[in-house]
């Protein structure tokens, strides 16, 4: 066993490894969560709130808000994270740990923060695939019952009553 683990990371960690690593984890999650509050903040504001008037708003004007939001948010994330890998750690790690210090668990904190105030884009998107999606899906899937029972089944049709 510890010739494979050694097989998948070959390198001996050190205590100053860990500590280096686990703060520039810290810091960095510390950051997401800032920099994640901050980009929802703005979008809450600079955005049409999904209400009454929204939904009223033409399908085009609906998709577009949606296809905007959901962009800027991606290219946000994406540079936010090449910058991030492509820099150098706050606190020094060895060269082989350096792919360690941007890690899922930082990550993580700034996916939460972003859905802090972000609540109308996803009433929009759940909004928006009830509208499309909806009538098609039903005819595709099981809307009765629970698949955990195996009772999931098709409604029955007006015509078998």
């Amino acid at each position: 066993m510890v010739v494979y683990a050694e097989n998948v990371f070959p390198h001996k960690l050190y205590a100053s490894d860990i500590q280096n690593l686990s703060l520039n984890i810290a810091l960095l999650s510390i950051f997401y969560a800032f920099l994640g509050g901050v980009v929802s903040f703005v979008f809450h504001y600079l955005f049409d709130e999904f209400d009454d008037s929204w939904k009223k708003k033409s399908d085009a004007f609906q998709l577009f808000d949606i296809a905007v939001e959901v962009s800027l948010l991606a290219l946000i994330a994406f540079w936010t994270v090449f910058t991030i890998n492509t820099s150098a750690p706050i606190f020094p790690v060895r060269h082989h740990m350096a792919a360690f210090v941007d890690t899922y668990t930082s990550g993580m904190f700034f996916i939460y923060a972003i859905f802090l105030f972000m609540n109308d884009l996803g009433e929009k998107l759940k909004y928006t695939y009830e509208k499309y999606m909806d009538t098609p899906f039903k005819k595709m899937v099981p809307t009765v019952g629970s698949i955990l029972d195996l009772s999931l089944r098709f409604p029955a049709s007006k015509t078998d009553s």
